[in-house]
């Protein structure tokens, strides 16, 4: 005789579901005697625990309170002779190489020598469509401070006094346990999200397409979301989970962010950085810097300079 498949019958079942949504594939319901529908439905449950048990590693594992995420960046400016007049670093530890290893460097020399074509091609991209954003994937030198292998924009612009200069962004997303160690593992019972693969890569490419456009108003996420054939709400919330910030708010920093740097290396006016940024007037730079930084762009630039 068949069980009734009722809420008392279905415990199990409810309880796997709840254990997976934690990310603790170990669990198993405890088989019966029976051979109903019910107990293949249980037998099913426990093989597909078993399957992405053993598939864990295909998994990103996300708990920002351990802090197991970070995102490094490194951000150059090149002369018109492509040698390296200043640069910045985002590091989790605040690792930062020495600057007299850097600066002055030919960014060639910086670079693995198979990335050495892709910078070249890069470059001819550039010159080509000098206001554009050009992408490609960088190996460099110096892993032990940013590893290799980084996603990279280079954009391209004019100074006051006619000068061509180069900005390179590269940033590479790291994964660590609170141990400071790689890959992480979540323990059975942790109450953590994850993304498969497809997932990551997706929100990877919103990154990328984001770090590609911050000199425009940025798109509304249900229009991203078209442009990789996906949904508003998964944008909306494995981005966030993943970044800390909605795609607004991160584009708005990240822009933000830009502007801080060439204020710092570069002798672009404020007016000129707002423009070159896409901001619609000065005093909404202004505004926005502000609001992100505590204190407006004239101060940050004066700060600076007394440095």
């Amino acid at each position: 005789m068949e069980r009734e498949i009722n809420r008392v019958n279905l415990r199990g079942v409810y309880r796997m579901i709840s254990e997976i949504a934690k990310g603790n594939f170990s669990f198993k319901i405890k088989r019966s005697n029976h051979t109903d529908e019910l107990e293949g439905l249980i037998a099913q449950f426990n093989m597909m625990a078993e399957q992405l048990n053993a598939k864990r590693h295909l998994f990103l594992w996300l708990n920002r309170t351990q802090e197991i995420f970070f995102i490094k960046s490194a951000t150059f400016l090149l002369d018109e002779q492509l040698k390296i007049r200043g640069f910045s670093f985002e590091h989790p530890h605040n690792e930062i190489p020495p600057k007299d290893l850097i600066l002055n460097l030919a960014f060639n020399n910086i670079l693995v020598e198979s990335s050495k074509s892709k910078w070249r091609n890069a470059l001819d991209k550039l010159n080509r469509k000098p206001n554009t954003a050009i992408s490609c994937n960088l190996d460099y030198r110096f892993d032990e401070h940013l590893k290799i292998n980084v996603h990279t924009v280079i954009t391209s612009f004019t100074t006051p006094t006619n000068e061509n200069k180069i900005m390179v962004h590269s940033f590479h997303m790291d994964i660590r346990d609170k141990n400071n160690k790689t890959p992480f593992t979540p323990s059975q019972n942790s109450n953590i999200k994850f993304y498969s693969r497809t997932d990551q890569l997706l929100f990877q490419k919103v990154h990328i397409y984001i770090m590609n456009n911050l000199d425009i108003i940025l798109p509304s996420e249900k229009t991203i979301a078209q442009k990789f054939d996906t949904n508003a709400h998964k944008v909306r919330k494995g981005f966030k989970d993943l970044y800390g910030l909605s795609v607004s708010k991160y584009h708005a920093k990240q822009r933000v962010e830009r502007a801080k740097f060439l204020i710092e290396n570069t002798e672009l006016s404020l007016k000129e950085i707002s423009a070159k940024m896409g901001f619609n007037s000065y005093p909404h730079f202004s505004k926005n810097f502000k609001g992100i930084t505590g204190q407006n762009p004239s101060n940050f630039k004066t700060a600076t300079q007394i440095q």
